[in-house]
């Protein structure tokens, strides 16, 4: 007389522990996930410029300006960054502080004296983007303009 366990009863407890282990397993990854992607608040989030005067300069000040919405998220931290004809790139942060809360309009400027970069020369400018606190979020590709 052999004793032991019936195939059916071996085949319950097999699949019993395979879906244990595997519930403790998708606990651990989804918690992992959770913790390791960073949360964001910029989905679907976007910036635009409000009129075809902006951004322009203002070489009598030394600034950029323009009238930005935020559409969707609260938006902050803004930025521009140039594109110049020979190619190079420039970054200019905001002297404004200011955070546009979704659908909301505001005025930014960025001073171009005091940086690391040769003054800025109007006709040297190809393009301006607006870059904000989201990464992602940024505006066209813009024409500076003359007040």
């Amino acid at each position: 007389m052999r004793k032991g366990i019936s195939p059916l009863v071996a085949t319950v407890l097999l699949i019993a522990i395979t879906m244990a282990v595997a519930a403790v397993l998708a606990n651990w990854v989804q918690t992992y996930t959770e913790e390791a992607l960073p949360q964001s608040n910029c989905i679907g989030g976007q910036v635009g410029v409000i009129s075809g005067e902006y951004p322009y300069y203002d070489d009598v000040n030394n600034k950029i300006v323009a009238v930005v919405e935020a559409k969707f998220v609260e938006l902050s931290d803004f930025g521009f960054v140039i594109l110049m004809w020979d190619d190079t790139v420039r970054t200019y942060d905001s002297s404004t502080v200011i955070t546009l809360q979704p659908g909301t309009i505001g005025t930014i400027t960025a001073s171009t004296t005091g940086t690391s970069y040769p003054a800025l020369v109007y006709g040297d400018v190809r393009n301006i983007q607006i870059t904000t606190s989201c990464p992602d979020v940024k505006s066209g590709w813009y024409e500076l303009q003359t007040p």
